[in-house]
């Protein structure tokens, strides 16, 4: 930030907005914002904005500012409830956040915030070992397995119609297993939920991809089930399983200002 910037009154300056707590959230916070720059909290209401001043051009998202970013939030949600803010929202000054965001969504915004309170997002995504999976498919389907044994001494361009076949029964047995093994999974984990959001299938080798709103109180218990999922289907499904996190996946806010 240029020494100009600087001398500027704070709140004259643009800011950076991290997320959203409530009113009473400490003041200060230990964590450093982007830039080095102290976060503080810009109130209104019964809510507040965890920000800290920026360059008018935002920052780029560069490893240790979306670092710099995260660490901000997760130390609100050891303190309160947040609504954390997707990298890189900055408003032309703290007036601007009270102005046009806060005094237009005051109902939504504590919606959210009660919807996230006392929880947290666990997220998880399985996959299948690609060799596993289709030893799985060929050992359970006699036709596919007739089919492919058939072509292994035939010219590739005499069987193109078997071949095109041989692919098709193979992607079908792939959605078809996708659906039993998720529904599995989902069967084990989403009664401990308070919430769920099913992301985008991204590889063809994944079976799932899941974040789990669910109560800290909850949390141990949700452990111990994956744990048990663990025991129970490792050897056949590769498991990646995270959180504590912030409950990026259940809140959808931006910030349009008046520049």
């Amino acid at each position: 930030m240029s020494p100009s910037s600087r001398r500027r009154p704070i709140e004259a300056r643009p800011c950076y907005i991290y997320g959203v707590v409530g009113g009473d959230c400490p003041h200060e916070f230990e964590a450093r914002g982007l830039g080095g720059e102290p976060v503080r909290v810009v109130r209104h209401g019964d809510l507040a904005a965890l920000i800290s001043p920026a360059p008018p051009a935002g920052y780029p998202a560069t490893q240790p500012n979306v670092v710099a970013h995260e660490l901000v939030i997760e130390e609100a949600m050891r303190i309160c409830p947040v609504l954390p803010m997707r990298f890189g929202v900055v408003a032309p000054n703290p007036r601007a956040v009270r102005d046009s965001f806060f005094r237009p969504r005051l109902v939504e915004l504590r919606r959210l915030l009660a919807r996230v309170a006392g929880k947290v997002e666990l997220g998880l995504k399985v996959y299948w070992p690609e060799q596993l999976v289709f030893q799985e498919i060929v050992a359970e389907n006699a036709e596919l397995r007739a089919l492919r044994d058939s072509l292994r001494s035939r010219p590739a361009k005499q069987t193109t119609a078997e071949r095109v076949r041989l692919g098709q029964m193979v992607e079908a047995d792939l959605l078809a297993k996708r659906e039993r093994d998720a529904e599995r999974i989902l069967a084990a984990l989403q009664p401990l939920a308070g919430d769920l959001e099913l992301g985008k299938i991204t590889a063809e080798m994944m079976v799932l991809n899941a974040a789990f709103l669910v109560d800290l109180e909850r949390q141990g218990e949700f452990d111990e089930a994956m744990t048990k999922l663990h025991r129970q289907l490792g050897r056949r499904l590769i498991f990646k399983y995270l959180g504590p996190l912030p409950p990026y996946s259940f809140v959808n806010i931006t910030l349009e200002v008046r520049r």
